[in-house]
């Protein structure tokens, strides 16, 4: 059985001693895959971001020039060649609506419960409301954050392997990172998208599954991966 893998910028997370053809990354972890590349320099990895991210984060941006992917997988927006700089990057840029759209094959109930979890963003029915109606009248439907999103397109991607998670959480908070942006933009809200969603996720793609980390386990109900197989970067 072979093993792709995903990770974000939690701190103090193990990366898996196990080579993989493929890494995914989300937003600032492309620093993470770069690392990973140095004990296996034939691993390909696969930067995904949201185009505002990119273009207004520029500590994630540096993060993922740096790391020099072989992909970059945009969300919501579009990124040119002239941004990166990087001749054999390749760039694949992806409307809100076809990355919303991609989303709703995983989950049962598929658009619909898409929808419905944008009733979760938000900590009373005040906000849910007008984020909803916000959402409906720009149709700037997000579904999952990118974290989920990387889980989801290595699920896609390779239909044949197992999927080691590593450095994603699902409680929210700041970002992980430091930035200006981190310091009033946090994630509790998405992340309950996330956990209601994750509920919805189908058992052929949750079954594919494995955690390193011990709270991401057992919130999500994932795997564990045994300890002996870990190692720390």
């Amino acid at each position: 059985m072979s093993f792709k893998i995903v990770v974000g910028t939690k701190p103090n997370s193990i990366i898996p001693k196990i080579k993989s053809k493929k890494i995914y990354t989300a937003n600032g972890a492309a620093d993470i895959g770069k690392k990973y590349k140095k004990y296996f320099p034939k691993t390909q990895i696969i930067c995904l971001v949201g185009e505002r991210e990119f273009k207004k984060n520029f500590r994630v941006k540096r993060r993922i020039i740096n790391s020099r992917p072989e992909r970059i997988y945009v969300r919501m927006g579009k990124i040119d060649k002239k941004d990166i700089k990087l001749k054999k990057t390749k760039i694949e840029n992806n409307s809100t609506n076809s990355q919303f759209n991609f989303q709703t094959k995983f989950f049962h109930f598929g658009i619909f419960g898409l929808y419905l979890s944008e009733f979760f963003w938000g900590k009373n029915l005040v906000e849910k409301i007008k984020h909803f109606a916000k959402v409906l009248f720009r149709n700037n439907w997000q579904g999952v954050s990118t974290g989920f999103y990387s889980i989801l397109l290595s699920l896609h991607e390779n239909p044949n392997s197992k999927i080691i998670i590593s450095g994603i959480g699902m409680l929210g908070g700041v970002q992980y990172y430091k930035s200006n942006r981190s310091k009033f933009y946090e994630y509790s809200y998405r992340a309950r998208v996330d956990r209601f969603m994750l509920r919805l996720l189908k058992n052929k793609y949750k079954n594919k599954l494995y955690s390193t980390d011990k709270e991401f386990s057992k919130l999500t109900k994932i795997e564990l991966l045994n300890k002996k197989k870990l190692f720390k970067f």
